[in-house]
């Protein structure tokens, strides 16, 4: 692993969503944004992005968003969690502590240029 190698965004998402995080991921790294994706690195980036959608949280989903909650309050938020929704999601899913966060919303669509300049 690269120590030197930095991301902007950790995107954390069930597998079943895949390929919508995989067209946001692609459309962040058109915009400038280093962002982590598990098939295309191993090396955590400076915050988590969250992927809510139709499908519920999978295992490693939640061990993921506990540790980046857990960093984030460690940090003082140095370390920023997003939570993202994706379409088909519902928004009661953002709870606890999830849901003080600032969130983007992509139920309109994963095109939606307003939502992609939030992350």
């Amino acid at each position: 692993m690269n120590d030197e190698l930095k991301y902007d965004v950790f995107l954390s998402h069930n597998s079943a969503d895949k390929p919508a995080v995989l067209q946001i991921g692609s459309a962040l790294q058109k915009a400038g944004l280093r962002s982590f994706l598990d098939i295309w690195h191993l090396q955590r980036g400076m915050c988590c992005a969250v992927f809510l959608g139709p499908s519920p949280d999978g295992p490693w989903q939640n061990e993921e968003l506990h540790y980046a909650l857990n960093r984030a309050a460690r940090t003082r938020d140095d370390y920023r969690v997003i939570p993202v929704l994706l379409p088909g999601s519902d928004p009661a899913r953002m709870d606890g502590f999830l849901a003080l966060r600032t969130w983007v919303d992509f139920r309109h669509g994963l095109d939606d240029q307003a939502a992609l300049t939030t992350i």
